[in-house]
């Protein structure tokens, strides 16, 4: 509640109310700020407790434990809510690995492969697509777009574009896709929020999860405009 400055102010005082000692009972849905201020938390689930231990376990382990709800529903529902201008459609929006096999789940520096299928209305002259990855509470973490490459087709029907990422540096968790397609003179004719649910996983998990920050990681595009 406030603006940075007074959120500032009071995340400072309880820095001085740890370090004096104080017991302090914080209580929150904003799981990035329990990692944060506490040293240890209790997950409740229905009034129970579901989970308790130091703090960065208990978010890591609720992370874990909405990862199988948010895939299912993706599944259900591949596309959460997207507005468009009516000149172009996304088909699909598939995650790969690098034998072109769908998948949802991927190890921690492992490559990704985001390929969307697209069909364009009408003739899209060298159009740009930007596709971003949020946390599972929707903090951005990356942004990846074609407005810098040269080579870029121009889109009439059917085709496709994947993005390579070739060492996928996230830290286990849900992740999702948001997918926006420009005209070439920045109109925007496509936008979907949570286009895409993926995890990641990782059999040497060690790293608190706050500590991942935001990146940004070396990509190359694939055009085929012939489906």
């Amino acid at each position: 509640v406030g603006d940075l400055s007074f959120q500032r102010n009071c995340y400072d005082r309880l820095g001085q109310l740890r370090a004096a000692g104080v017991t302090v009972v914080f209580v929150s849905h904003a799981l990035r700020q329990v990692e944060r201020l506490c040293d240890r938390a209790i997950l409740l689930d229905s009034g129970k407790v579901d989970s308790l231990g130091e703090s960065a376990e208990v978010v890591n382990h609720y992370y874990n434990q909405s990862a199988s709800t948010a895939l299912e529903d993706n599944s259900a529902l591949p596309v959460m809510s997207f507005v468009s201008s009516g000149e172009v459609s996304i088909c699909s929006i598939d995650i790969l690995d690098d034998d072109s096999n769908l998948i949802e789940t991927l190890q921690t520096g492992e490559p990704l492969n985001i390929r969307v299928i697209y069909n364009a209305h009408e003739t899209l002259e060298q159009p740009i697509i930007a596709i971003s990855i949020l946390t599972a509470d929707f903090m951005l973490v990356t942004n990846f777009s074609t407005d810098g490459e040269q080579a870029r087709p121009n889109w009439r029907g059917k085709g496709s574009i994947v993005c390579h990422i070739p060492d996928l540096r996230l830290l286990p968790g849900v992740y999702y896709l948001r997918i926006i397609v420009r005209r070439n003179d920045g109109f925007k004719c496509f936008k979907a929020e949570r286009a895409k649910v993926f995890r990641v996983v990782s059999d040497s998990y060690d790293v608190r999860r706050s500590n991942f920050g935001i990146f940004q990681t070396q990509v190359s595009w694939r055009f085929n405009s012939e489906m």
